[in-house]
């Protein structure tokens, strides 16, 4: 009688595996399906954010082309550039300061890290 206990534990052990893996499987299947269902959308929003950002940098440097032209009135158009050039280059090194600040309050999910190294740490016997 212990022996059919223990083949009887056996069977459901693996019936439990089973059906876990058939579970995994069928998650993957749904995921995979559910990526291909928004693949064309997700491609579609992709070219038209590529075209959005293609038009806002040529627009931009038209701005800053105009600006130059403007300056150009008052001062030689070499130190209208070097001037419009100089405050992009202040702006530009302010933002990377400040996301070079931002960047250092930025710190590792410490709570996931642990929660991952507890769970690796169970006896997978």
């Amino acid at each position: 009688m212990h022996v059919a206990n223990d083949r009887s534990f056996a069977g459901l052990l693996q019936d439990i595996v089973g059906s876990v893996r058939e579970i995994l499987r069928l998650e993957i299947r749904l995921a995979r399906a559910e990526l291909s269902e928004s693949f064309s959308a997700i491609r579609r929003a992709a070219i038209a954010s590529a075209i959005a950002a293609l038009a806002f940098v040529v627009a931009f440097q038209l701005l800053v082309l105009s600006i130059v032209f403007a300056l150009a009135l008052v001062m030689p158009l070499w130190a209208a550039a070097l001037v419009v050039a100089g405050a992009l280059a202040i702006c530009g090194g302010a933002c990377v300061i400040a996301a070079y600040k931002r960047l250092g309050h930025v710190r590792a999910p410490s709570r996931t890290i642990h929660s991952v190294q507890e769970n690796m740490s169970w006896p997978t016997t």
